[in-house]
């Protein structure tokens, strides 16, 4: 297995593998969603925990893949929660700065990852709640719906999609 780049490290996915012949293809069964976040005051506020929730698709539980496809997904089951949660056990400073480009691709800041379902996901179908504390201990959440656009998002497995989302301290 080989890590090729803006797919998955080994290890860090449920992969699933198909052969009609003797060599042995191996493919990400999920796809990834990147949070970057940052703060424009370094260090005075740290994230343990993200939340996504989305309203049409099941984001964890039992699945299935369907081996009977080129490239297998797996797809929860309908008995699957519609949340996934991001617990940071030791909580993570925001102390590197980030910007978001004119195309509103960002750049530096923390990464954090959650594994998703590759699909479909219509506008405002996922709700992203992140929670941390500021530097005197006072509790912090913020929440947005995304996709904005119309036109919704289609997660591809395999790969990595990030969100990019500029939110002030005034909005904590």
């Amino acid at each position: 297995q080989v890590y090729t780049e803006n797919s998955f490290e080994n290890g860090k996915s449920v992969m699933t593998a198909k052969s009609a012949n003797t060599e042995l293809y191996f493919y990400n069964a999920l796809s990834m969603i990147r949070f970057k976040l940052w703060s424009d005051v370094p260090g005075a506020y740290s994230i343990n925990k993200i939340t996504l929730t989305s309203k049409g698709n099941n984001l964890n539980g039992n699945a299935t893949v369907d081996m009977t496809k080129d490239k297998p997904v797996a797809v929860f089951n309908e008995n699957g929660e519609k949340t996934s949660i991001l617990t940071i056990d030791e909580a993570v400073v925001l102390t590197e700065e980030g910007t978001i480009d004119y195309n509103g691709v960002a750049t530096g800041g923390h990464d954090f990852y959650m594994l998703v379902p590759a699909g479909e996901y219509a506008k405002e179908d996922l709700t992203i709640l992140i929670e941390g504390e500021d530097e005197n201990g006072k509790e912090l959440k913020f929440e947005a719906k995304y996709p904005s656009n119309d036109e919704g998002l289609t997660l591809e497995r395999s790969a990595i999609h990030t969100i990019s989302h500029e939110f002030t301290a005034e909005t904590w």
